[in-house]
């Protein structure tokens, strides 16, 4: 059942890829930096369980040069982060990340990881993470 429910999500966000609506929030020294203004989720106090608000929104960065910076061996264009924002502190978490063969997200999907709490905990950027404090600075006005 956990396999279906796996495979429903990726075809999902697969079919809804091609949909996107990307929009440029900035640049960083690896790449450009985008959101899509189609998917993005307010999860109210109801859903986080701790009477708080959050954006669920996905973040793409399409890399200048091909990167291998997650996998270190296959080698991918683009990036696409399913981030929670916590709009109330500087805190963030990644649910979700997707690197694809070309940029915005098309090609080869070379990897699509969930990811449980455990593996990524909220937390602050820190002073390499351009592209996550470009997103929380635009998108949480």
């Amino acid at each position: 059942m956990r396999h279906i429910f796996s495979c429903c999500i990726f075809i999902f966000f697969s079919i809804n890829a091609s949909a996107a609506d990307w929009v440029k929030i900035g640049s960083n020294r690896d790449g450009d930096v985008y959101y899509d203004k189609t998917r993005i989720d307010i999860l109210g106090p109801t859903w986080t369980g701790n009477g708080r608000t959050y954006l669920r929104v996905p973040v793409l960065i399409n890399y200048y040069k091909p990167s291998n910076y997650y996998t270190k061996t296959s080698t991918y264009n683009s990036a696409v982060e399913i981030t929670l924002f916590d709009c109330s502190s500087p805190y963030y978490r990644v649910s979700r990340l997707v690197l694809s063969s070309e940029q915005y997200d098309h090609g080869d999907a070379i990897a699509d990881w969930e990811l449980s709490e455990k593996d990524t905990p909220w937390d602050k950027p820190g002073p390499l993470s351009k592209k996550t404090f470009m997103a929380i600075n635009y998108l949480c006005k």
